[in-house]
């Protein structure tokens, strides 16, 4: 039942039918991990807390950095050399009290890394490989969603995962074996407002897979030139992390 506070602050969300008052309830008692508190994390798990998703956690192990500033929202140069998950943590906490955020100051490298606890989508907003398999592994063992996102240059690409399902792909369905990037970001450049384009489109994917309606397929966004391409791939019988 919510209180009227947050009938009061979730007013204009619960007026919409894909939510309506049941909806909103299941957020509240939602779990998410989200792994990555940059570019496409800080949007990311500013509007999941906006929204109303009951518990948080997020994995980082990297510190804040000037040329962070310009596309990690969350951060001011008072944020300077400090834990990035920390800080995302401190100022949610704060600013949205219904949402209990939980930091972990990690790399993460192997699956048995991740918390043991139930969580109702994990969400990679790393955009690097090795990080990409590890979760899709948690993914397949635990039979959780995985929601992947990537962005560079003007780019970003979301993908949902569900490799345990007989006829769902997982994500080195897509990926293959892939390497993590040499350059990325740091040759190729990235424009802010396109990462924060894919950042809130995945939030609204991920509240979307929550309320019981996961999305199918890859989605490519030029944010430039503000085209999109949806793809549906099938699951690979060969691939070795979830084929037959």
């Amino acid at each position: 039942m919510l209180s009227d506070n947050q009938l009061l602050r979730y007013s204009r969300q619960l007026v919409l039918p894909e939510l309506d008052l049941v909806g909103q309830t299941k957020l509240l008692e939602s779990r998410v991990l989200v792994v990555g508190a940059g570019g496409l994390g800080c949007p990311l798990v500013l509007y999941l807390a906006s929204s109303g998703i009951g518990y948080i956690t997020i994995i980082d192990h990297d510190v804040v950095e000037a040329h962070n500033l310009p596309r990690q929202v969350l951060f001011d140069e008072r944020d300077l050399g400090h834990k990035k998950a920390l800080v995302v943590a401190e100022k949610l906490t704060r600013q949205y009290p219904d949402s209990d955020i939980d930091a972990i100051t990690l790399k993460l490298t192997a699956a048995s890394q991740v918390p043991e606890s139930h969580f109702d989508l994990i969400i990679d907003a790393t955009d690097t490989p090795s990080v990409g398999a590890v979760l899709n592994t948690y993914s397949i063992n635990r039979q959780v969603p995985l929601l992947y996102m990537a962005a560079v240059a003007m780019e970003g690409r979301l993908f949902f995962a569900r490799g345990y399902d007989t006829n769902k792909p997982c994500l080195q369905c897509y990926l293959g074996g892939a390497a993590d990037p040499l350059g990325g970001c740091h040759t190729l450049g990235v424009l802010a407002p396109a990462v924060g384009a894919i950042a809130l489109l995945g939030a609204t994917q991920a509240i979307r897979s929550l309320l019981g309606d996961p999305p199918e397929g890859l989605t490519c966004l030029d944010a430039w030139g503000l085209n999109t391409l949806k793809l549906q791939l099938t699951k690979r019988d060969e691939c070795s992390a979830c084929g037959h």
